[in-house]
């Protein structure tokens, strides 16, 4: 008797559900992709001029505290970017896309000046810092590689500022559009990665070549110490550490093309990883620096390495290029929060003249474009007197970092999610309040249609509708506390590391 052959009963797929299976695959690919973009574009960001100044962080402050402190603002740096998440979660769930402008315009409309007025400060503060390290790599590899003349203008950093300003960076900062540097960006990582092989190379190698350039190895090395005596060192040390690891004027924007975008996803998902990665960066760096220059290593610790050394030279002309490429991505952001502030003083000079106020603040009126060329012309100018006149990057690092990156990072995130989940809170409150004679319902078997209501209420709450957060109820409580403190530790941080910097005047050694 012939074996049975089991019927295989092939039901036909039809094109809907065709389409469904290839939408599932591709909506998967899609979103592993936008997670590793998220990371590496938060890299890119992290990954700026700050790195260049770790080892003098951990001059100010010892290495063993240096470690700690760096640790200790990754943490925060996480935790704020943790709240902007959920601030962001909360805007983009009606439908709006998450901006700093629609955050504090539900949080407190008036803070949105305050919160434009950061953003445009460290981001040009940035830029001036990005000038500065041109001008000076650029003097360093014409005077010490090329053989100019010290006494020539080539050999001067202003020179080089002037050039590189006039040719590139004023020509494409008045561009609309910037996409074509985003490029840059994955340059500029690709940079800081062989800044950090030089940097563990140096740390090797003998002090006969490590100090090569100097009479003696005294003069060229400071004794490495565990902990600066000094707590004002110390202080100072912290601005550098935020300055490096502020990203969060972009998370709004990560937030928004996630894929599936949440709380978890994006803070499992990138900036945790971005930021571990950058920590171990710049730890490596830090230690690798200061450990082979000690106390005397410069607030650009790249300018510390011997002249003659071809490597080296390579670096400083990579970072040159880089940071003329990064100064006009900088002042894009900074002019959007300059056109806000613009627009909001507009408004009040033309409250009575509606038809004058849409000519400058709409595309329609005509001039918008003027008020871009005014704004852009404004922050250059702003750049370029700046980084003229200020030539020490650590007192860049100082003040930027001290009031810039910790409002972004600190103060900033806390105060909105204060504001924005405070009153959900306030809301579940009220709704788990119960209402007169819902008691007595309550002892007489009957419950009252009002409770029902109210619960059906809170329940569409947690559930959907406007403004939902993936975030329990119980976990909002924990974070308000977090954000409170986070928001008042931010202004102690700023007012002790400004202080600080008033004290003994910053800049560098």
């Amino acid at each position: 008797m012939p074996k049975l052959q089991p019927v295989v009963v092939r039901v036909p797929t039809t094109p809907s559900k065709r389409r469904q299976v290839e939408g599932t695959k591709k909506t998967q690919q899609h979103e592993g992709a936008s997670l590793w973009v998220g990371y590496v574009t938060l890299l890119k960001l992290t990954m700026g001029a700050g790195t260049l100044g770790l080892p003098y962080a951990f001059s100010e402050s010892g290495f063993l505290v240096g470690a700690v402190l760096l640790v200790c603002v990754t943490c925060i740096a996480l935790y704020g970017g943790f709240l902007l998440a959920a601030c962001s979660e909360k805007v983009l769930s009606d439908g709006t896309p998450a901006t700093f402008g629609a955050m504090t315009s539900r949080a407190s409309p008036a803070f949105g000046h305050v919160v434009n007025t950061i953003i445009m400060f460290k981001c040009t503060g940035t830029a001036v810092s990005y000038m500065i390290v041109l001008g000076e790599n650029l003097a360093a590899v014409a005077e010490k590689t090329l053989g100019v003349s010290a006494e020539s203008s080539l050999a001067t950093r202003q020179f080089w500022q002037f050039a590189v300003f006039a040719v590139f960076v004023a020509p494409v900062a008045f561009l609309k559009d910037l996409k074509a540097l985003k490029n840059a960006a994955v340059l500029g990582l690709i940079a800081v990665l062989y800044v950090l092989f030089l940097a563990v190379v140096y740390s090797l190698l003998p002090d006969s070549e490590t100090c090569a350039a100097f009479e003696s190895v005294d003069a060229c090395r400071g004794k490495p110490v565990a902990v600066n005596p000094d707590p004002v060192g110390q202080l100072r040390a912290l601005p550098i550490f935020f300055f490096a690891l502020t990203c969060h004027q972009n998370i709004p924007t990560t937030f928004n093309e996630m894929a599936q975008p949440s709380v978890g996803r994006i803070t499992k998902g990138i900036l945790l990883p971005a930021l571990t990665s950058a920590a171990a960066i710049f730890m490596t760096i830090g230690f690798a620096g200061y450990l082979t220059y000690g106390h005397n290593v410069l607030p650009d610790f790249l300018l510390s390495y011997p002249d003659s050394d071809p490597l080296v030279a390579a670096g400083r002309v990579a970072l040159a290029l880089i940071a003329t490429c990064s100064c006009p991505l900088q002042l894009h952001p900074a002019r959007l929060s300059a056109t806000a502030l613009a627009r909001a003083f507009l408004s009040v000079v033309f409250r009575n003249r509606p038809e004058r106020l849409k000519a400058w603040t709409t595309d329609e009126g005509g001039r918008s474009g003027v008020l871009r060329v005014i704004l852009t012309t404004f922050l250059l100018s702003a750049l370029f007197a700046t980084s003229w006149v200020v030539s020490s990057l650590g007192l860049v690092f100082d003040v930027i970092g001290a009031v810039g990156a910790t409002g972004l990072t600190m103060y900033l995130p806390g105060f909105l999610f204060l504001c924005l989940f405070r009153k959900s809170a306030v809301t579940s409150e009220e709704m788990d309040a119960p209402t007169p004679g819902t008691a007595a319902a309550a002892r007489s078997g009957k419950v009252a249609k009002g409770d029902v209501t109210r619960r059906a209420e809170r329940q569409a709450l947690k559930e959907g509708g406007p403004e939902k957060s993936s975030l329990s109820e119980r976990a909002i409580q924990w974070h308000l506390r977090g954000a409170l403190f986070l928001f008042l530790l931010g202004f102690t941080v700023m007012s002790l590391t400004l202080a600080s910097l008033v004290l003994t005047g910053g800049g560098g050694h």
